[in-house]
């Protein structure tokens, strides 16, 4: 493909062109060769008179056309002789003028596909190695690649960086490096100026987003810029990959289990694979796959009750196809010792349901159990050391002094979660307090007894609390039936309602604590005490296990910060990691799979937690630190961007719509590339078409000569026969032999 964005002229060999004119020569010589006209004897008949004028106009357009035919026959060849070629702006006249090149490489992981014993890249490093050896003496070159689009003019310095380049996972799109290149092209003083992008042509190889700044850079470049696209893909491509792969749930409870699925996808023929699962270096499982042409499957593995501690492992796709890189995926789980819970309310009876939810009796003694719940009456809440727990639910508390309240916002703030579920005994005014409102998300107003009942809706559906339960069956929050609950209004502008009542009212609300490693105090405005005989009840949340069940131990497990740790990442994710409640730090040690020994690091104070910046090497990291009442030690996992594994090419409507109207040209191997290159610097000839073009005008001559002068021959004898019918043989007279002559012609 070859685009100009302005067309001109020229002639190889301008002296030859001077040969159109003996285009003259057939006038000459009819000219010279027009006979003169005779005088005949006629009769005065008109008929004759009117065939003879009818005959004379018809000879001499048949005269004309096969004048003009060999004129034009003998112009098209001089103009042939003469190499006539359309170019560009590009067009250099002198073609060993030195070259200011910048050679742009495309190191995204797409690059390693294998085809003929070598990879994508090294496929272009070859090429690109042989032509910096064919630039002109005093050119000048740069190289860059779309990790890092930067670079300076210096010939020998870019033929080490072709020999050093390297596919990168963080490399995006081509567009920035181009931008780049055209920016150091234009300040250079060549007068040839051109782009080498090398690329595999895939559909992420060249971003459309941002195309007005790429051509805005192409447009720019002083002189003009051609570009050419060396396309180094397989047509034929043949790959299995990992689209989604991961844990159901990064952070888990001890005694639970996790899953770990994965999506593979086939992008070739259909194939034959073999999925396995490595967790702690021992293989947790294996399954065989029979994929069909362009189809997908699912794979899970189940691991029931592992170990407290940060598990590492990986998935392997065995016969993955071209690319290596996404035949595997790394994985992070953490288990962390079992969640304790303290439950506080004025008699135990008003606790019993919300505690048999999240560990039910069979499950405590089977030792399955999530949660280690405690009750206290909330007269002992003052001597119970919060420190010890994760989460602490008030459950139909009538009050609580201004100390217990100071106690609960220094226990949130430094981690740990808060439930408060209102009820019957509530008195609004302990909860009004300005002590109190420092840490709850809601201000209380009065009881709503409602003529009709009401039912539950989701306002975030995305909230860790809720989002299991909406996308099993969001039906089950309209299904509870809800009679009475204190009416509530957002207490801070952090306040976050998560569950409305269907009447509009407030009935989950949550709300931050603290800094960045604050804990999460949330409040629901109703009851999920079991109601007393000869009361009018709440609600029947605590009796409708198939919601009151999975909200409260989400809802717990949310406020314990097993859900917002993250730990499974793409490349060019900020890793962001939390310590436990209780651990400090300053300094740690982190173990990347691309280095022998870790590196020391320090972590900033103010964030409160550990950050790491966009780590690039693909694999799985731990994270140590020793300070603190119990050393830390965590890891996570970076894999590459699903899209890397896309090998669909990137259409040519796409292609054109992102360099747009600029000098480019697109080839596949070394020679198409020096074609391309002639067709842009010296412009593509004509010769090839004007030879065709000249033997048709020269058959289509041949034909009409023939034909006008057959006929003409053949005239005059057939009406000579046809005299000498008429006569009955007799010999026609000299008059009449004149009048068949002037009539023949």
């Amino acid at each position: 493909m070859l685009q100009w964005d302005a067309m001109g002229f020229t002639l190889l060999h301008a002296g030859l062109a001077a040969g159109a004119a003996l285009a003259a020569i057939p006038v000459i010589l009819h000219l010279i060769l027009k006979q003169k006209p005779r005088h005949e004897l006629f009769p005065a008949l008109r008929l004759i008179r009117q065939r003879h004028r009818v005959n004379l106009r018809r000879l001499r357009i048949r005269h004309w056309l096969l004048l003009a035919m060999r004129m034009l026959l003998i112009a098209l060849m001089a103009f042939a002789l003469a190499r006539p070629s359309i170019h560009g702006a590009s067009f250099i006249p002198d073609q060993q003028a030195p070259v200011a090149a910048a050679l742009v490489f495309d190191t995204s992981l797409s690059m390693q596909y294998q085809d003929g014993g070598r990879t994508r890249l090294e496929a272009a490093q070859l090429i690109a190695k042989e032509l910096i050896k064919e630039f002109p003496a005093h050119s000048e070159a740069m190289v860059l690649d779309s990790a890092d689009p930067t670079s300076q003019f210096d010939l020998s310095m870019a033929r080490q960086r072709i020999e050093s380049l390297r596919l990168r996972p963080r490399a995006t799109s081509v567009n920035q490096s181009i931008i780049e290149a055209c920016r150091a092209l234009d300040e250079s003083d060549r007068t040839r100026k051109e782009v080498f992008v090398f690329t595999d042509l895939t559909a992420g190889s060249f971003a459309v987003k941002g195309a007005e700044e790429l051509q805005k850079a192409i447009g720019s470049v002083k002189g003009g810029v051609a570009i050419y696209v060396l396309n180094v893909g397989v047509e034929q491509t043949k790959n299995v990959a990992f689209t989604e792969a991961g844990p159901s749930a990064q952070v888990v409870p001890a005694n639970s289990g996790a899953v770990v699925s994965a999506v593979v996808q086939d992008a070739g023929q259909g194939e034959e694979v073999l999925v396995e699962l490595l967790l702690d270096e021992q293989t947790r499982g294996s399954q065989q796959l029979v994929l069909e042409k362009g189809r997908a499957a699912r794979v899970e593995f189940r691991l029931p009750r592992l170990e407290p501690k940060v598990h590492q492992g990986q998935i392997i796709l065995r016969n993955g196809g071209g690319l290596e890189f996404d035949d595997t995926h790394f994985v992070t789980i953490e288990v962390r010792p079992i969640t304790r819970v303290l439950l506080v309310s004025d008699i135990e009876r008003d606790a019993e349901r919300l505690k048999d939810a999240l560990a039910p009796s069979l499950f405590v003694e089977k030792q399955i159990a999530w949660y280690q719940v405690d009750w206290i009456p909330t007269t002992r809440l003052s001597d119970t050391r919060l420190a010890e727990y994760s989460v602490v639910g008030l459950v139909n508390v009538a009050q609580l002094p201004a100390p217990r309240w100071a106690e609960l916002e220094h226990f949130v703030m430094s981690g740990g979660g808060l439930a408060v579920f209102l009820g019957p005994r509530v008195q609004a005014d302990s909860y009004n307090q300005d002590i109190a409102q420092n840490v709850l998300p809601v201000k209380l107003g009065t009881v709503q007894n409602l003529p009709d009942a009401v039912g539950l809706q989701t306002v975030v559906t995305n909230h860790a609390a809720v989002q299991k339960i909406h996308a099993w069956d969001e039906s089950l929050f309209g299904q509870a039936v809800v009679e009475r609950y204190i009416r509530a209004e957002p207490s801070d502008k952090s306040t976050r309602r998560v569950l409305d009542f269907t009447d509009g009212a407030v009935a989950l609300a949550e709300r931050p604590l603290g800094g960045k490693s604050s804990g999460r105090v949330v409040a629901f405005t109703t009851s999920v005490s079991p109601t007393p005989r000869q009361s009018k009840p709440w609600n029947d949340l605590p009796g409708f296990g198939p919601l009151f069940v999975p909200l409260s131990q989400d809802l717990f497990n949310y406020l314990a910060g097993h859900t917002e740790q993250r730990l499974n990442y793409q490349v060019g994710e900020d890793v962001v990691l939390r310590p436990d409640r209780g651990q400090k730090f300053g300094a740690y040690l982190l173990h990347s799979p691309d280095a022998e020994q870790a590196t020391r690091r320090t972590a900033d104070p103010n964030e409160g937690s550990i950050v790491v910046p966009a780590p690039e090497p693909i694999g799985n990291y731990v994270v140590s630190a020793g300070q603190g009442e119990q050393p830390m030690k965590k890891g996570f996992s970076v894999n590459p961007r699903p899209a890397e594994s896309t090998l669909d090419p990137l259409p040519a409507t796409e292609l054109a719509a992102v360099l747009g109207d600029g000098i480019f040209a697109v080839a596949r191997t070394a020679d198409e590339l020096h074609e391309v290159m002639g067709d842009v610097r010296i412009g593509r000839e004509l010769f090839p078409w004007l030879m065709p073009l000249i033997v048709c005008i020269f058959a289509m001559e041949h034909l009409l000569a023939n034909r006008f002068y057959k006929k003409d021959a053949g005239e005059a004898p057939v009406r000579r026969a046809r005299t000498d019918r008429g006569n009955h043989g007799s010999m026609p007279s000299v008059q009449e032999r004149q009048t068949a002559a002037v009539v023949g012609r």
